[in-house]
């Protein structure tokens, strides 16, 4: 009898697997960036996060201000998409020393989801850059 109590007193447990989505990036190429110092040719990556997940592109081999890569970079996010893709375009100046050129935050609900094996149309982001001039924070 004491088995049976102990059986009609147990909960099950629930758990919730959340829907894993992949998100395949293809970092195509850029056009008309602005580097600061533009007396040399720019070594330019791009930095592609999702949440805590980084990933990089190498550096263009054409170092001009409209590079190239064609470069496939996979992330997994989880539903609901509450944390944005964020891409950021990046210079080298030498180890260590990146300076931002601009950076496009994609909300994942706007992203075309490929549910079979269709190609994903491609789109152009704008890039933003901010800066602090006398304290204040401006975007260009």
């Amino acid at each position: 009898m004491v088995v049976s109590e102990a059986v009609s007193n147990m909960r099950s447990k629930v758990y919730l697997s959340p829907k894993l989505w992949y998100v395949r990036v293809n970092v195509i190429e850029a056009q008309d960036l602005i580097p600061s110092d533009k007396s040399r040719n720019p070594e330019v990556s791009v930095k592609v996060s999702l949440g805590n997940q980084f990933l990089r592109t190498r550096v263009s081999q054409s170092k001009t201000i409209n590079p190239m890569w064609n470069e496939d970079l996979m992330l997994v996010a989880v539903e609901p998409f509450e944390e944005p893709l964020v891409l950021t375009v990046e210079d080298r100046f030498g180890p260590n020393k990146d300076e931002v050129l601009g950076r496009c935050v994609i909300p994942l609900q706007i992203v075309q989801r490929g549910m079979d094996h269709k190609p994903v149309n491609t789109r152009w982001f704008n890039l933003e850059k901010h800066v602090v001039v006398e304290g204040e924070k401006k975007e260009t």
